[in-house]
């Protein structure tokens, strides 16, 4: 680990977060002043390390700012179900942010079936429609139950959705059935 160039391994990075008072408020005073940014780390977060970190921030405000960067290094070994149930047990500023940075990881379809029941995860719902539109094993039916399941997009969201797939991917007869949601629902 060379802390000092800033590259390292993000587990690394964390544990040295959690262990070291000093370097904890160095990297978090560094952060604020958009000096140093975490990006510079590399690798996948251990599920052991993230439930220590978010064990951890529950009592640590400067964990908790630098939370949402540390989650992008997540993937679906990661998101355990004991820490996503950590995750989901913050305040809803928190947890809202954090919902936000999760919905760019590597997750399972299923984790993102769980963070897309947060309203404010619209990242995840785009991540949803975008999968049920590429895979063939997907069909007109779950874009209608993923649509159901989502009332608070907006017709606009939904219809950015559509765009994107179609340029990706062509029409389909899922696409179909997210036109005829939107021209249903007015």
């Amino acid at each position: 680990m060379d802390i000092e160039s800033k590259e390292c391994d993000i587990n690394e990075y964390v544990l040295r977060l959690l262990r070291d008072k000093q370097f904890q408020n160095s990297e978090y005073h560094n952060f604020l002043g958009n000096c140093y940014s975490i990006a510079s780390a590399y690798g996948i977060l251990s599920a052991g390390t993230l439930f220590a970190v978010l064990k951890r921030a529950k009592w640590s405000h400067r964990l908790r700012v630098m939370l949402p960067d540390i989650l992008l290094y997540i993937n679906a070994g990661s998101m355990t179900d004991e820490n996503f149930r950590l995750v989901l047990s913050f305040p809803r500023r928190w947890r809202n942010a954090y919902a936000s940075a999760l919905a760019h990881g590597n997750l399972a379809f299923y984790q993102m079936q769980i963070l897309n029941r947060y309203p404010a995860s619209y990242e995840a719902f785009a991540w949803l429609f975008d999968h049920i539109c590429h895979f063939e094993c997907f069909t007109a039916e779950d874009m209608k139950k993923t649509l159901l399941d989502n009332p608070d997009v907006t017709s606009y969201g939904i219809q950015v959705c559509i765009d994107s797939a179609r340029e990706k991917y062509g029409d389909s007869d899922k696409l179909t059935a997210a036109v005829n949601w939107i021209q249903n629902e007015k």
